[in-house]
């Protein structure tokens, strides 16, 4: 968009220059007048081609100091290995819990039994 408005306003520059070359008399499109405008309408672009160039640089120094601190964090959260369904369950151990459990009801059976078993010996 800059460029394309420059190239005009230096076609408009041009044809003021001709027209200053014929000697054409104070008008609207004065040549002296139109070198002016074209003059005041170039720095204006000229400057703000100055501060967007400058906003750009400073949005790509921001991307880029985003990007390292991305890549630092990314060392300490990176996945070892990705997610997945199992085939099966290993835990818990559902026959061996089962055995277990029967084994330490009957042994509390046995001592809750034995421990009835002194009592009524001793009252005796």
């Amino acid at each position: 968009m800059v460029v394309t408005a420059l190239a005009c306003l230096e076609g408009d520059w041009k044809q003021g220059r001709e027209s200053s070359d014929r000697g054409l008399e104070m008008s609207p499109l004065n040549p002296q007048l139109l070198e002016t405008r074209v003059l005041l309408e170039y720095e204006k672009l000229k400057m703000q081609l100055e501060f967007d160039t400058e906003v750009y640089k400073n949005a790509l120094i921001q991307l880029e100091t985003t990007k390292l601190d991305v890549l630092k964090e990314a060392k300490t959260l990176s996945t070892v290995s990705k997610p997945n369904l199992p085939d099966g369950y290993t835990y818990p151990n559902k026959p061996k819990v089962f055995i277990t459990l029967v084994i330490v009801i009957l042994l509390m059976y046995g001592i809750f039994s034995m421990l009835g078993a002194i009592i009524r010996d001793h009252k005796e």
